[in-house]
């Protein structure tokens, strides 16, 4: 009826890997290979240090960004794509000894006003660039996919909110009661409380105290 394929999970989707369960290495592993094909080949020798630190800021550290902004990338996933941006730095090939490995690898990935190289830690990128999600869930009210829990943490110590007509402002989870939330100060109730119901907006929970309605479950002297 709808003229289209019909998939199973994991699939692609714009060039990206979705799946209802954690991705696998064999779904991750053409991102990685994608990576390796943007080496030069024989003319990564031909670049020197600062040649080849350009061409990874510009190319490779720009391939995996796409992926980073709607999947969390493995730990496997990252050590193997920085693999190959370590081998191109030090080489100028797909693969380098330890020992050709002049500074240590974290050390690099440090902005170059500590010391470093400026290579983007992909890691701490990729929770960045998911933390615009909760950014336009806020301003624009777009639904969102539930987010990891290192991009909900920085996007909860980095904003500020401002209550204003409470529509934009969860009552369970954001930290509108001088600068504290419910979630923290009463961790009980919140654990009562309906999922579906846990991301009420301030403005229709205060409203005839309807928030009263969400809390289930056994009355426990805990709870109350």
């Amino acid at each position: 009826m709808l003229a289209c394929g019909v998939q199973q999970f994991p699939c692609r989707y714009l060039g990206i890997p979705l799946s209802v369960y954690r991705l696998k290495r064999a779904n991750v592993q053409l991102l990685v290979d994608k990576v390796a094909a943007r080496i030069p080949g024989w003319k990564g020798q031909l670049l020197n240090a600062a040649g080849r630190m350009a061409l990874i800021s510009a190319t490779l550290c720009a391939v995996p960004v796409h992926t980073m902004i709607t999947v969390c990338l493995s730990p496997w996933a990252v050590k193997a794509i920085d693999k190959v941006r370590r081998a191109f730095l030090w080489s100028g090939t797909e693969s380098v000894n330890a020992g050709r490995c002049r500074v240590a690898w974290m050390t690099c990935s440090r902005p170059k006003q500590l010391g470093g190289l400026g290579i983007s830690d992909l890691r701490r990128a990729g929770v960045a660039l998911r933390v615009r999600w909760l950014w336009r869930e806020r301003l624009e009210g777009c639904a969102s996919a539930q987010a990891d829990p290192a991009a909900l943490a920085l996007f909860r110590a980095a904003a500020v909110l401002n209550l204003g007509n409470g529509r934009s402002t969860l009552f369970w989870k954001d930290r509108w009661l001088d600068n504290q939330c419910i979630k923290d100060l009463a961790p009980s109730v919140l654990h009562a409380v309906k999922l579906r119901k846990r991301n009420a907006r301030v403005a229709e929970a205060l409203q005839n105290d309807d928030w009263v309605r969400h809390v289930r479950g056994p009355v426990t002297a805990q709870l109350l």
